[in-house]
This record gives structure tokens, C-alpha cells and sequence, in this order.
């Protein structure tokens, strides 16, 4: 008979791998031995949200506050499983009461996020659907995804063509999709004309995607200081690409052509995002890179 860490290390991996039903199983049958293992109960939580069950994530993570009150993550868990339910002012109250108990950048994240969420619902679903709507609306989305290697194998699994279809119909669900399934990176990478291979790289790498604003620096980055006035920024290479970006700024009043404008803040998203990639913020570089797809 199998152990109660020895289970929950099984679960882990199982986790890992994204196969939360295995995890919880797993879980589930440790918890069987130990019902006062408060981690166990914010593992279980962590794999039911990770299969969008919110309702059942939240009741786990209540638990897991019951069985150890002092212990922060178990708040997080409930702000995460609030936040997917779309409770934002129950989740936001989760992450405050956790904040009280340890300064923890995770649940900073988690509260800034699920502010943002609220404020994009509240007055920000217009421009959702102007914009994810439209990439998701696209009649030929399927069509698309199924002729490029990177999504057509995501297509075998009927639960993500679900999840395209129930985008189509309802856009404000694609920025919750978006960051719950790492797939749908690669459904962006795809509509926006950018390689997101890059993002399952292993921790530690800084390669970029090819497409992405930053991506083979030591071959791109002369380019946009040759044709601009400043002789200076020549004379130290890796400052180059910085100086340059301010300048663009800069000159950007100077601009008559609107389209020209919004090319530019199209081009700052994209670089806002690939800065997110390099940190490994995935969700954070999602978002630049969605913006920059509505300019």
C-alpha cells in the first residue's frame, strides 16, 4: 500500500503532466489516509481548477484554509478558484486575507490579476469582443489551425475544439481560456503570424520566437539604429536597441498617418510581450501580444 508522500508525489507528476484527472485521483486516495494533510487538500484544489471544475477547486481550497488557517497558499487557491468562477470581489477579499498572513509574490500576482479581470468586465468587454472577438470569429479559424503543425495537433482532442466554438460564440470566455490552457498560446502565435514554439522552452532559456520583437538580437539589433539621426548610440552596442525604441517614441507626434501610429503601438505591445516571455510570464505576454493583434 502506497504512502501518503508517496502518493502525493505520484500526483504531483501527474499534475505536471497536466493530467489532473490522475492527480486527483491520486490526491483523492492520499487524502483517504490523511484528511489533515492541508497540502493535499491545496493540491486538489490546484488540479480541479486546472480542469475549469471552480465550483469543486473552491470547495477543496476551503478546506484546506479550515484544516490550517495561518497557511497563505490555501487563500491563494481560493482567490484562483473564485477568480475562475468569476467572483472577483470574493476573490479579491481571498488574496487580501492571505496577504495578511505572508507578503508572497504569488498572491500579489493573483490579486492584480483578478482586479484586472473585473476591470476588463466591467468596462472592457466592448474591446474584447472588437478584438478577441474578431481573431476568434474568423470563419476559417479551424481551416487555419488545421493546416499549421503547431495547432493541427490540438485539433484531435474534441474538448479544445470546444473551447474554440464556445470562443466564437461568446468572445468575453477567450482571455479565460487564454490563460488556463498554455494551447491557446499557440492559437495566438498562429492567428497573429508569430512562432509561440518558443514558449515551451526549457526554464532559463531567453531564446525568442521568431516574429517576436527581440528575437535573434546580435543579427537585428544594428538595423533600426542605421537610419536613425544619432551617431552617438553607434558608439556602445548593447544600449543600441533601448535607445532606439525611445526615439520611436518620441517621434511618434510626428507622425501624420494614423495607420503608421497605430503600427507603432502595435510594435511596443509586441515588445512589452516578448520582455514578459523572457521572464517566463506567460499570461502577462499573451495579453501585450493580444493587444497588439487589436492595433
Amino acid at each position: 500500500m502506497s504512502s501518503v508522500n508517496e502518493l502525493k508525489a505520484e500526483g504531483n507528476k501527474a499534475f505536471s503532466a497536466k493530467d489532473y484527472d490522475r492527480a486527483i485521483e491520486l490526491f483523492s486516495k492520499a487524502l483517504e489516509l490523511d484528511q489533515s494533510n492541508f497540502v493535499l487538500w491545496s493540491n486538489r484544489s490546484a488540479a480541479k481548477a486546472g480542469k475549469r471544475d471552480y465550483e469543486a477547486a473552491l470547495e477543496d481550497a476551503e478546506q484546506c484554509i479550515k484544516v490550517n488557517p495561518s497557511w497563505s497558499k490555501g487563500f491563494a487557491r481560493k482567490g484562483a478558484a473564485l477568480h475562475g468562477q468569476r467572483q472577483y470581489d470574493q476573490a479579491i477579499e481571498a488574496y487580501e486575507a492571505g496577504l495578511k498572513l505572508e507578503d508572497s509574490p504569488a498572491l500579489k500576482k493573483g490579486l492584480e490579476e483578478v482586479k484586472a479581470a473585473k476591470a476588463a468586465d466591467e468596462g472592457g468587454e466592448g474591446a474584447e469582443a472588437m478584438g478577441l472577438g474578431k481573431m476568434f470569429g474568423d470563419p476559417n479559424l479551424i481551416g487555419k489551425l488545421a493546416t499549421n503543425p503547431r495547432t493541427q495537433k490540438h485539433l484531435a482532442d474534441p474538448n479544445f475544439v470546444q473551447m474554440l466554438q464556445a470562443m466564437q460564440k461568446n468572445p468575453s470566455m477567450a482571455n479565460n481560456f487564454l490563460q488556463s490552457d498554455p494551447r491557446m498560446i499557440d492559437v495566438l502565435g498562429v492567428l497573429m503570424g508569430i512562432d509561440m514554439q518558443g514558449f515551451t522552452r526549457p526554464e532559463g532559456s531567453e531564446e525568442l520566437p521568431p516574429g517576436v520583437p527581440g528575437a535573434s538580437a546580435s543579427t537585428s539589433s544594428p538595423k533600426p539604429t542605421s537610419p536613425s539621426p544619432q551617431p552617438k548610440a553607434s558608439t556602445s552596442t548593447p544600449p543600441k536597441p533601448k535607445d532606439a525604441d525611445v526615439e520611436m517614441k518620441e517621434a511618434e507626434p510626428k507622425i501624420d498617418s494614423e495607420e503608421a501610429q497605430a503600427k507603432k503601438a502595435a510594435e511596443a505591445e509586441k515588445k512589452l510581450g516578448s520582455e514578459a516571455y523572457k521572464k517566463r510570464e506567460f499570461e502577462a505576454a499573451a495579453k501585450h501580444f493580444e493587444k497588439a493583434w487589436e492595433l
